[in-house]
């Protein structure tokens, strides 16, 4: 959804239609008030103006370009997976997950972020920079979809804005699984990639009995819903 977004905005930037670029002036300003400049949380305004701009666009990648770095990629995948015997999207992933859980756990920005997430008013009294906390946050999530977004283009040869729609659930669903506070200030990456197994065991087993995306979304949300009752039980 945010790679969606993303995708959009470029296109608009680059373009000299002014419509266009209208078009993308008003949605960032709408999306930044809604948003409250980053004193409110801006997944309620974003996630419903990139699937309105992101609506039935595509952009297909020139072959040339595929052409003239498919060998390289394709080096890079046959040695990594034959030398360790595991895709190299695998690695990736597990590297990520090990910095970010080490850097979350034993660092001082790590403590901030949990810090900023659990009480945001307690956090700005004793010190901590707050909005600076939460934009590094942001810069962050927002690199890794952007690296995400390019190894689909890359796979698919396509950049298509329909990919990673609905994510957003299964990104959440993970986290409730893992045992991620949905009201901050709780959470451990390592048990969010438990939970995105989890969750990802629970879609090929629903697909393989034939059910609906519909039920899929339905069996989801009701999961997060169950997480966050007892989320909000326990807090009590």
């Amino acid at each position: 959804m945010l790679t969606q977004a993303r995708m959009l905005r470029e296109i608009a930037r680059r373009s000299a239609d002014p419509g266009v670029r209208g078009c993308r002036r008003s949605a960032r300003r709408a999306g930044d008030a809604a948003a409250g400049a980053g004193r409110a949380d801006p997944l309620r305004p974003y996630p419903g103006l990139a699937r309105l701009f992101a609506q039935n666009t595509k952009i297909f990648i020139e072959n040339p370009g595929i052409e003239k770095y498919s060998d390289f990629i394709m080096i890079k995948q046959v040695a990594v997976t034959e030398a360790i015997g595991i895709p190299y999207l695998v690695i990736l992933m597990l590297a990520v997950v090990t910095f970010l859980g080490l850097a979350l756990m034993k660092t001082r920005f790590g403590r901030y972020i949990i810090a900023t997430g659990g009480n945001e008013e307690a956090s700005r009294l004793s010190g901590v920079n707050v909005n600076r906390v939460k934009f590094l946050v942001y810069v962050i999530n927002a690199f890794l979809a952007a690296a995400v977004g390019i190894m689909m283009a890359s796979k698919f040869m396509n950049g298509n804005p329909e990919f990673g729609v609905m994510w957003e659930l299964d990104a959440i669903a993970a986290c409730v699984v893992g045992g991620t506070s949905l009201m901050g200030g709780k959470g451990n990456i390592f048990k969010v990639l438990l939970g995105a197994l989890l969750i990802g065991m629970l879609d090929n087993g629903l697909l393989i009995q034939g059910r609906s995306s519909e039920m899929i979304y339905i069996i989801k949300g009701s999961i997060i819903l169950g997480a966050v009752i007892i989320d909000q039980i326990k807090e009590r």
